[in-house]
């Protein structure tokens, strides 16, 4: 594909992968959702929680990752993955590492990447997880959540977490029937 003049490909992630998609998504993921003081401490200390396919070889190699990079020199650009539900892997499929870096936001390579995973799912239902309201009034993952919205996905349950001692922001989980 190419997009303003850059040649993007899409393809599969594989395990030597992993390093550079663990720092390009958690970069990604702290630069979009750390807004206030004490919230990038309290996320660094739940990513390997919040993003064992990127600290687990074992749980990267279940799921199946695509990765976008910049041709000639493979820069990333964005990632998706799908991984199956430890409790129901045969009914439900986890979205993550879904993130696009901001050079290339708007241009179809996150369209991209989220087609090919809802078209690689094989189970009767997908899920993720994404940032919503933030007690600052700050619009946290909005972009994203749009995306999801429009694709099918609606809201089935939220939950609120605090950073420090007042900051809140909602955790929203959403599913696609497949």
């Amino acid at each position: 594909m190419r997009r303003d003049g850059m040649a993007i490909t899409i393809g599969p992630a594989a395990e030597d992968d992993l390093g550079p998609l663990r720092d390009f998504h958690v970069s990604n993921h702290l630069d979009e959702t750390c807004h206030c003081p004490g919230e990038r401490e309290h996320q660094i200390g739940d990513l390997k929680d919040d993003f064992p396919q990127l600290y687990s070889a074992e749980v990267f190699r279940r799921g199946s990752f695509r990765v976008a990079t910049a041709e000639p020199g493979g820069k990333i650009l964005g990632c998706v993955g799908l991984v199956p539900d430890e409790e129901e892997p045969d009914e439900v499929t986890w979205l993550n590492t879904f993130s696009v870096s901001r050079e290339v936001r708007g241009r179809g390579v996150g369209s991209e990447l989220l087609r090919w995973a809802l078209g690689a799912v094989e189970t009767g239902r997908v899920r993720l997880v994404t940032l919503g309201g933030h007690s600052e009034g700050k619009d946290v993952m909005g972009v994203a959540r749009s995306m999801y919205e429009k694709s099918g996905f609606a809201l089935y349950k939220k939950s609120t977490v605090k950073y420090g001692d007042s900051t809140t922001i909602d955790v929203l989980y959403y599913e696609k029937i497949m």
